[in-house]
């Protein structure tokens, strides 16, 4: 009976992770957005990554992806994916994207 659950969680999460969403697509932008940034059409997902130097981002990079792995290395980087349009704002946002677009609209 798992397997099964297992089974249809996954095929789910394929169903939406298939759809077509815009996203930010900026590499080296600035940490948490501004009017510059460059949307792109036709994402699986979007993805955010931050290189970071102890707790301070260095570097942030939104992505339009048709694969996005996750990814926390304590002091050294993070990747956050996410499927609701415009989820990779900030590493905020692309958190609660993960969660559905119900979860974003409320904390934008």
């Amino acid at each position: 009976m798992i397997n099964v659950s297992i089974v249809i969680l996954a095929f789910a999460f394929t169903l939406i992770a298939a759809q077509n969403i815009t996203c930010y697509n900026n590499p080296n932008g600035p940490e948490n957005g501004n009017e510059a940034l460059i949307t792109q059409e036709n994402c699986t997902f979007c993805g955010l990554q931050q290189q970071l130097e102890g707790t301070k981002v260095i570097l942030t990079n939104r992505t339009c992806c048709e694969t996005c792995a996750v990814y926390s290395v304590p002091d050294q980087g993070r990747r956050v994916c996410c499927t609701v349009p415009l989820c990779n704002y900030n590493y905020s946002t692309a958190l609660d994207g993960q969660l559905g677009e119900r979860y974003l609209q409320r904390n934008i």
